[in-house]
């Protein structure tokens, strides 16, 4: 697949552009298109986007990290791929000082109350 190749080319030198692109060129012409990476079929696709965040999360709107990437950070919590989840949870203490103090302790609550074992419900 040309899109996939391409795709997976640009997020593997992600970090030899990303301090070049400005927060309105990432928001409406990149982040648009690569957000579909979080879901797609190809884990090495899903995994090269997870940790593009990394580069791309300080120019990233707290809106678009809050209402969009932390609802596709929470479904690769669950991915099939250990290295995914691993590396989503590396990603969300990485990316927690551009989310707001709110959305940290929000997210900490939801995310202790998801992955709990069943015998912890109170």
């Amino acid at each position: 697949m040309p899109d996939r190749s391409l795709r997976r080319s640009l997020l593997e030198s992600i970090d030899s552009y990303a301090s070049h692109l400005t927060t309105p060129v990432l928001e409406e012409q990149i982040y648009v298109h690569m957000q579909s990476g979080f879901t797609d079929g190809n884990a090495y696709i899903r995994e090269l986007t997870l940790k593009s965040m990394l580069s791309l999360a300080p120019k990233l709107t707290n809106k678009t990290l809050v209402n969009n990437v932390l609802k596709h950070l929470s479904k690769l919590q669950v991915d099939e791929e250990a290295s995914i989840r691993a590396n989503t949870t590396v990603l969300l203490g990485n990316i927690a000082k551009y989310l707001g103090e709110s959305t940290c302790k929000r997210g900490a609550s939801l995310f202790v109350r998801q992955h709990a074992p069943k015998s912890c419900s109170a």
